[in-house]
């Protein structure tokens, strides 16, 4: 089966855009994309495919595959990375384009459910090769995060153990003499989250009972430490994290200030040699962050603004190197998804809330927003984006239908 390529011309008024669509990358019905884009622009794309009976999508058939594109080429044939049932659970690259993936491989019934307990594997890719074998770090484990330093080194988190009140914390490091794995702490928790820096520095933080979340800074080739609570008043949920070149890290979740008040994101500093500092509240009437950052600590969250009910709008506030927060703000409106990664400058992509269009943007130094490019219509959300280091990027989607593939969209700076 050939690979259709689409060249798309840079919307009027726009400087030229150089996007174009890959379709049917996963040659067949597929699901969940996750994308991954080095410096050079060369690009990993994984995915579920998945079987399509009596008009429905198998999910217990659910393989992940993978596929490469060089710069400036057409992907090359999808392999198989893992057997049915399995999942991608997390992609990720580094800037000289060592790929690590993360792969759930459980039973028929818990797809889609990172509550449900499985084995947790990890596989690695070098610059030109294909993932190879894979290391198993748990057969009993649930809501796995992946993240890695600036060498590919990967650190994984997950929980282990059924009952709420008595569930393992886990962590699994590749370090210079090979696989670590220690239990960071036992108790009620759920929803950790792993960051790791270019150095190595990494932030694990989670929720634990009452709805507190909790955070343990790990120095570069050191250990997980003492362990902090970020807010310990009232309802918090969604922590995310990343950290810095330097090892300077940021939190942010979704609470509800001590006294009172709107569902809010708020966002956590950790200046290198210091503690975490008080929450900030950057956004009434939101939940559901998600943070991206430069290695010179250059930060975005984006959340979803909650005041447009019934209609969502995905909204961001940005930080700069030096800690200055900018009032929020939407890359265009109205929207109802986007997904925000930092290249050159900050871009994104987005699906607006009048049509399933999904169009890529750029920001300007002078912080405008401008449209490069309409790159699908009639699609699932834009499942993954990524942007490399130099302004390539990629972003990838499924379609509406059952039998629908997924297809990728790359730009060149």
């Amino acid at each position: 089966m050939t690979v259709a390529v689409a060249a798309l011309a840079a919307v009027p008024g726009a400087q030229a855009a150089k996007w174009k669509v890959h379709k049917d990358v996963s040659r067949g019905p597929a699901v969940a994309p996750q994308v991954a884009v080095d410096r050079t622009g060369a690009t990993t794309v994984a995915f579920q495919r998945v079987a399509v009976r009596d008009g429905r999508q198998d999910t217990s058939t659910s393989r992940v595959f993978a596929a490469h594109a060089a710069p400036g080429r057409k992907f090359a044939q999808p392999y198989q990375v893992a057997g049915a049932p399995s999942e991608v659970r997390e992609l990720v690259t580094t800037a000289d384009g060592v790929a690590v993936m993360l792969v759930f491989v459980g039973s028929s019934g818990c797809y889609g459910d990172r509550l449900c307990p499985g084995t947790y594997r990890v596989t690695t890719r070098r610059p030109g090769g294909r993932f190879g074998s894979t290391r198993t770090l748990t057969t009993n484990g649930h809501s796995g995060q992946l993240a890695v330093d600036g060498d590919g080194r990967p650190t994984v988190t997950w929980l282990e153990g059924a009952a709420l009140a008595n569930r393992s914390l886990r962590v699994a490091e590749l370090a210079a003499r090979g696989w670590r794995e220690r239990q960071v702490a036992r108790g009620e928790f759920h929803r950790p989250e792993i960051a790791v820096g270019e150095r190595g520095d990494a932030v694990l933080t989670w929720m634990a009972r009452q709805q507190r979340i909790r955070a343990s800074f790990r120095r570069a080739g050191g250990s997980f430490g003492s362990v902090t609570t970020l807010e310990p008043h009232g309802f918090v949920n969604d922590p995310v994290a990343a950290v810095d070149a330097k090892g300077n890290a940021l939190v942010a979740f979704t609470g509800v200030a001590s006294n009172g008040g709107p569902q809010s994101v708020f966002a956590v500093e950790r200046r290198v040699g210091r503690n975490f500092g008080s929450p900030r509240n950057l956004h009434e009437n939101s939940s559901g962050p998600r943070i991206v950052m430069t290695p010179g600590g250059t930060a975005a969250v984006e959340f979803l603004y909650l005041g447009a009910f019934p209609s969502q709008e995905m909204r961001y506030a940005s930080r700069s190197a030096r800690g200055k927060w900018s009032a929020a703000r939407t890359v265009a409106g109205p929207n109802e998804f986007v997904r925000l990664d930092f290249g050159r400058t900050l871009m994104a992509a987005l699906r607006g809330a009048s049509d399933t269009t999904i169009r890529a943007f750029v920001q300007r130094t002078s912080g405008k927003w401008v449209e490069e490019a309409q790159l699908a219509g009639e699609s699932n959300l834009p499942h993954a984006f990524d942007a490399g280091p130099r302004g390539h990027a990629a972003t990838a989607w499924f379609g509406q239908t059952p039998d629908a593939p997924v297809s990728v969209a790359l730009r060149t700076p």
